[in-house]
């Protein structure tokens, strides 16, 4: 499975989608192994992925295998002060045992009404990344009129100023 900005930007579209739509959500919760592959995540065959999915109570916090104990706690500092009745979960995630952490989806937020880019943003408002959308659009001529839309995504890593660019093309005829 990925590690780093990429793997943020996809697990975000992930979350994304699985606000949206029950049935996707279900089956990520179910076989997120074979979810994760059909988005384009390499996953070797002896790694096992557990989803952990997150509510308003509820926090979990995901560390690599080998983190260092003041990464693990800048990571649990983000959900401080707890307010209560409340709880964060440490776990810990190495390359045979994957955990994915499914955020709750914002309070009162317009799932069905936002576009999947906005809730993306959402997604990874509270991993100290910083999501931005750039749409273009060409028109060619032709004996039809076919309209190219390109959007873009890019995730930046605020700690680290790393970007990543993800692109995908819609063509309407």
């Amino acid at each position: 499975m990925l590690v780093g900005d990429k793997e943020r930007t996809l697990l975000a579209l992930v979350t994304a989608r699985a606000w949206k739509d029950q049935w996707y959500r279900r089956r990520l919760v179910e076989d997120p192994a074979s979810v994760l592959r059909e988005e384009g995540v390499e996953i070797p065959e002896d790694t096992t992925v557990s989803v952990l999915e997150d509510t308003a109570q509820l926090r979990h916090v995901a560390v690599h295998d080998g983190t260092t104990a003041e990464d693990q706690l800048a990571r649990v500092r983000r959900y401080l002060p707890l307010q209560p009745g409340s709880e964060v979960r440490l776990v810990v995630t190495s390359r045979q045992k994957r955990f994915l952490v499914l955020r709750a989806a914002p309070a009162g937020a317009n799932l069905y009404g936002a576009s999947d880019i906005e809730l993306m943003a959402a997604a990874t408002a509270d991993m100290g990344t910083e999501a931005t959308y750039h749409d273009t659009t060409q028109t060619t001529e032709a004996e039809t009129t076919e309209v190219t839309v390109t959007e873009t995504t890019e995730v930046q890593d605020v700690e680290t100023s790393t970007t990543v660019v993800a692109e995908a093309e819609l063509v309407a005829t």
